[in-house]
């Protein structure tokens, strides 16, 4: 099978379940379903090589010593696939059999799905998933193990993209993870972790880095720890479907509860460690920290607020002290904040940190935000003792559709500065921690050393020409945009508005906005047609990105009605907001928002999405949330939000000159999309061997 084909048939799993559950739970139910039909079709293939190696003998075949894994009798799938009633009751047994078999590689590797759950998911709607994977034989002969690796790889970044997952809890971009690998360089036989591990693409990648020089992948030894159940058995099956074996994925929280310990009690230590930890924990154990029986607080104990330097710390205390290196990526904050400026200035003192380097915006999904590389190492080489390399990497970054990463040349040129350890003017800068330390105050933000060029700095009228020359086809757009910037007289009146917000009278949330927490069981009944889950908002734009039919199955049921405001409550931080242009029914995740009729003479209905999608709103929600993996606001915490309010007359203003910006954006949009796909056919085109 095709790379191609073996995708569409992964993602046609996920299709199936469009509508009966968030798309971020997807993965609760195609992963172990995915892994069951493959580890059975391994199974049998196994059983007729030793069956014809056997010259027949059943019992040979059959003996566990031919097999990886164990299948116990009524544990195989065609055997589940066999039942028509209580079938999720059937498949639990089937996976809880082979995990008691294979305890001490399979135990948890399932998950926690609920199975058996008929009003989440059907007898019918379970055989149709059944089926669909039955299609195709998943053996080694028809999928390899390479293939079905980057199958799984696939799937793993299709499901962050479909249910907004950010790089710190799910998936991190890989042309970054490739950046990293190269830059700690693991070689045969060292320890690589990741202790915040996700689906395990870390730790994967260091193994295909290894396997990329002709060297033996296999004797590197993985090891990753991740807090969420199903994500780190996700990581656990990532590992089979690449036919990696030396690998130790345990489950926990890293910070409270570290898994890995040496002979005498320590941390274990390790060669490498690639990391991209959740960003700013503010609900984490800081008393036990401050006690912390491994002595991971080396430095001191980090604020309650905020659990970066606990993560770093914890990867230093864990890296071993002759040849360890690390490589973490964070957001700014870790190279500049007050907070943490002791911990910072001894970490620089013991002449841990090697570079700083500075990655581009929109490298993560839903998230425009930047962030940097720290890398540290606890023995340098000698032209880079007591020296920091600090690289701003900013612009090297590629975009398609609503995805950046790092191409090769991107990559090559981060690295190849990171390696000469070379001033490079404007890109990268050699600095000796003396100067760090004293002149900048332990400060290693990035501009203090690279300063950006008057050149570097945005202006509007040098970018609108850029974009003219490059496309005809944005010249009306560009001319519309000018001629409003210099002749609308409404925009000077914008930002005396904007200038007063000091002045604005200020408002509870509840005082003028509803919740609406209606639900229908019977929406066909009442005319309604489409639902809506959590993969339909954006952070993008206030339109709802399609729908499903409730016809086809949804076990939603929260009633909404045009006019009203889509909020994300769930993992607020993205920013997911739509306008309802219809009426119908929703995730339990999306709060449905609508101004008290009362009220709308001092809250104008089309305001309330820009409130609703305001930093200050979305900081307030993301303060406000509780859980550590998939955080969630509630309404009786964003009904104390505190926000002033400009007259409806400014409001009405406001969003005119917002709506106009918008109107501009979505039409420079569209002609930069047309304009990329020209260049795409462009050098399609030249490799032709003729040109018409």
């Amino acid at each position: 099978m095709k790379t191609k084909e073996l995708e569409a048939y992964l993602w046609g799993a996920a299709n199936i379940l469009r509508g009966l559950i968030d798309a971020a739970d997807f993965k609760q139910y195609i992963f172990p379903l995915l892994f069951f039909k493959r580890i059975s079709d391994l199974w049998d293939e196994e059983y007729q090589q030793a069956l014809e190696a056997s010259g027949g003998d059943l019992t040979y075949a059959e003996f566990g010593e031919q097999h990886r894994f164990q299948i116990p009798k009524g544990c195989h799938w065609e055997e589940v696939r066999k039942k028509t009633v209580n079938v999720g009751t059937a498949l639990q047994k089937a996976l809880s059999g082979i995990e008691k078999a294979n305890f001490d590689m399979l135990h948890d590797v399932f998950g926690d799905a609920q199975w058996t759950n008929k009003r989440r998911m059907s007898d019918e709607k379970m055989l149709d998933l059944i089926e669909h994977f039955s299609k195709v034989k998943l053996t080694i002969a028809e999928v390899p193990h390479d293939i079905m690796g980057e199958g799984y790889e696939y799937l793993i970044k299709k499901f962050a993209d479909d249910s907004g997952h950010t790089a710190a809890e799910f998936y991190t971009n890989r042309t970054v993870v490739k950046l990293m690998t190269m830059i700690t360089d693991p070689q045969p036989g060292e320890s690589v972790y990741d202790p915040t591990c996700g689906s395990g693409g870390i730790l994967l990648n260091s193994a295909l880095h290894v396997k990329e020089q002709g060297k033996e992948y296999r004797t590197l030894k993985l090891y990753g720890q991740e807090l969420n159940l199903i994500t780190s058995a996700i990581a656990r099956i990532n590992m089979f479907m690449h036919n990696v074996d030396e690998f130790e994925i345990a489950q926990g929280d890293t910070l409270d509860n570290p898994q890995f310990f040496s002979g005498d009690g320590g941390l274990r230590q390790f060669d490498v460690i690639m990391a991209n930890p959740p960003y700013s924990v503010k609900r984490w154990n800081q008393t036990k920290f401050a006690n912390d029986p491994s002595g991971r607080n080396i430095w001191g104990t980090p604020p309650q607020g905020n659990a970066d330097y606990a993560f770093q710390q914890h990867i230093i205390k864990s890296l071993k002290p002759d040849t360890g290196r690390c490589v973490v990526l964070w957001p700014h904050g870790v190279l500049y904040r007050d907070a943490e400026l002791e911990m910072r200035k001894k970490m620089i003192e013991a002449d841990l940190v090697d570079a700083v380097i500075g990655l581009g915006p929109n490298l993560f999904y839903n998230a425009t935000m930047e962030s940097c590389l720290l890398i540290c190492r606890m023995q340098k080489e000698k032209k880079r003792k007591h020296k920091i390399i600090f690289i701003d990497a900013s612009e090297e970054v590629a975009r398609v559709t609503a995805y950046s990463y790092l191409n090769e040349s991107h990559i090559k040129k981060i690295f190849k500065a990171y390696e000469d350890f070379k001033d490079v003017e404007g890109f990268a800068k050699v600095v000796s921690i003396n100067e760090v330390l004293i002149e900048q105050n332990a400060n290693l933000t990035i501009s203090r050393y690279i300063p950006k060029s008057t050149a570097d700095r945005f202006d509007i009228d040098v970018e609108l020409s850029s974009y003219v020359e490059k496309s005809k086809d944005t010249i009306d757009a560009v001319s519309e945009f000018n001629n409003y910037l210099t002749s609308n007289s409404e925009l000077a009146f914008f930002r005396e508005i904007l200038k007063g917000r000091k002045k604005w009278e200020k408002y509870k949330f509840k005082d003028l906005v509803n919740n609406l927490n209606k639900s229908e069981s019977r929406p066909l009944e009442k005319g309604l047609e489409k639902y809506v889950g959590l993969e339909n908002l954006s952070s993008e734009t206030f339109e709802i990105q399609g729908y499903g039919l409730i016809k086809d199955g949804t076990s939603f049921t929260k009633r909404f009605f045009t006019g009203n405001i889509l909020f994300s409550k769930r993992r607020s931080y993205l920013k997911k907001v739509a306008v309802a242009n219809f009426d119908g029914i929703c995730s339990g995740d999306i709060l449905v928002f609508e101004v008290k009729k009362e009220k709308q003479d001092i809250l104008l209905p089309k305001y309330l999405p820009y409130i609703v999608r305001s930093n200050d709103f979305i900081h307030f929600a993301t303060y406000t949330s509780a859980g550590s993996l998939s955080p969630r606001t509630k309404w009786k915490e964003m009904a104390d939000y505190e926000f002033g309010l400009p007259s409806p007359d400014e409001q009405e203003k406001i969003i005119a000159t917002l709506e106009q910006f918008e109107s501009i954006s979505k039409q420079l949009k569209n002609d930069t999309d047309k304009f990329q796909e020209n260049l795409e056919h462009l050098r399609v085109s030249i490799t032709n061997d003729s040109i018409v």
